[in-house]
């Protein structure tokens, strides 16, 4: 038990390996699980979560993926993450370049038209 500002929590110290990681997982007492990774150096913590927040997606990618891959959101697709920083940006919660403010041009005439001299 630890002594925490808002109680006391239990802890945990297990080695790292899938046969731990899948027992705390099947323990859980709800699905109210963050999954993140930390930089040490940075002290820069993300969460880790499927597109789909499927909490039992998102256990996999914790358990089966390398640090870097997880640090990086490598498995959130380039259009969601361009949405994400978007909406990012729109609440105020980071800062945007011109990009994030202009909406992609879309041509309205499927044919390219060729202009001809004579």
């Amino acid at each position: 038990m630890c002594p925490r500002p808002s109680g006391v929590q239990e802890g945990h110290i297990l080695e790292w390996n899938n046969q731990n990681l899948n027992e705390l997982f099947d323990s859980r007492a709800n699905d109210q699980i963050r999954f993140t990774v930390k930089d040490a150096l940075t002290e820069e913590v993300r969460e880790v979560k499927d597109v789909t927040r499927n909490i039992t997606k998102s256990y996999e990618l914790f358990r089966d993926q390398p640090f870097d891959y997880l640090f990086t959101a490598e498995y959130i697709p380039r259009e969601i993450k361009a949405e994400l920083r978007q909406e990012a940006v729109a609440q105020g919660i980071i800062r945007g370049g011109v990009a994030d403010f202009q909406q992609p041009i879309r041509s309205t005439n499927s044919t390219t038209e060729k202009s001809t001299y004579q």
